[in-house]
């Protein structure tokens, strides 16, 4: 969680190797985009987190490149803002970049929404202004002139038109109100692929593989960032066309269940919860046992819950654990069993 010059973070992002130190990034930029100009009310809350995973992907591609800066773009888009609204349904309120929380607690339509919708609409209008270098410079530009203060998104809306005059005629062929007050998926941006493509293939092999002919091979796997292998792992849970009977194969091969990184964990444990692997019950339970993040356990508990054999030891779990939870994340899967 993030605080004025002083960051609190969770030691899942310990996994050995500094993969996850985005987190970091993340939480840093919070000192400008969300606590030195914040958002005025919840229904603008993309202003405070979409801003900030926009920033903390510039960081990124200022470390390691624009490739990788392009791939965890795309890789927010599809797997986490997509997997958001499938969950909402694609016509929900809180699929919306700006809902309406009347008489809604805010924690209710938290998701990952207002994150990567957001930055998706942020990523989009700096590419049809064709500069990146002046969108820093005009996102620096709006910071400065709000510290200290609390914003809407016409606000926001209003600096844009007034630091690019000369791009009026671009701003004003972004849809806004598709974007900002429609529910569901907005327009994909057009991202730089080559790495995604590499993690599409490895999933699209083990899809596609007879299960008396899987691919025996673990070196792609091995070789791609813990990202990639996140996203991987994705796309085979997300095809639908993955076998409960390959499951166990995946996991040895790729030394899945000795993974440290919890990122790569929790992508191997929601495909094996997807495929209703026996296996995986205890695995999971153990996992959301252990770690406390609502990132992981709501999606964790919900797929055990959903499921009949694994539904009573789920909720005999979470009833004898609940105590030692954080409140908002515990009242979050209350609420699942209502």
């Amino acid at each position: 969680m993030e605080n004025p010059c002083l960051t609190f973070v969770t030691p899942t992002l310990l996994a050995g190797d500094r993969s996850l130190v985005t987190v970091v990034a993340h939480e840093i930029a919070h000192s400008w985009t969300g606590n030195l100009v914040t958002n005025s009310s919840w229904e603008h809350f993309w202003l405070n987190e979409g801003f900030t995973v926009f920033l903390e992907r510039k960081i990124v591609g200022r470390l390691q490149g624009e490739l990788e800066r392009q791939f965890q773009s795309e890789f927010g888009f599809d797997e986490s803002l997509k997997t958001a609204v499938k969950t909402f349904g694609d016509s929900h309120e809180f699929t919306k970049l700006i809902p309406d929380l009347r008489g809604i607690d805010p924690d209710d339509a938290f998701s990952s929404v207002p994150y990567e919708k957001g930055s998706a609409f942020l990523f989009t209008i700096e590419q049809l202004l064709g500069d990146p270098v002046r969108f820093e410079k005009f996102l620096r530009a709006y910071i400065d002139k709000y510290a200290f203060q609390s914003v809407t998104t016409d606000i926001w809306k209003h600096e844009l038109y007034s630091f690019f005059p000369e791009k009026k005629e671009v701003i004003d062929k972004i849809d806004w109100d598709t974007w900002l007050f429609a529910p569901g998926l907005p327009t994909k941006p057009k991202y730089d692929s080559r790495l995604m493509e590499v993690c599409s293939a490895l999933a699209a092999e083990w899809i596609s593989a007879p299960e008396n002919n899987l691919p025996v091979s673990s070196s792609l796997f091995e070789s791609m960032s813990p990202m990639q292998k996140v996203t991987a792992l994705g796309k085979i849970r997300t095809s639908g066309k993955f076998t409960i009977e390959k499951m166990a194969a995946l996991t040895s091969s790729f030394n899945l269940e000795e993974t440290k990184n919890c990122e790569v964990r929790f992508g191997w444990l929601m495909l094996g919860l997807e495929v209703k692997w026996v296996p995986i019950i205890p695995k999971a339970l153990s996992f959301v046992l252990s770690v406390g993040r609502m990132k992981y356990c709501k999606p964790i508990y919900r797929s055990l819950f959903n499921w009949p054999e694994a539904r009573t030891l789920a909720i005999q779990q979470f009833q004898s654990s609940r105590k030692n939870m954080h409140p908002i994340t515990a009242n979050i899967i209350a609420k699942m069993l209502t």
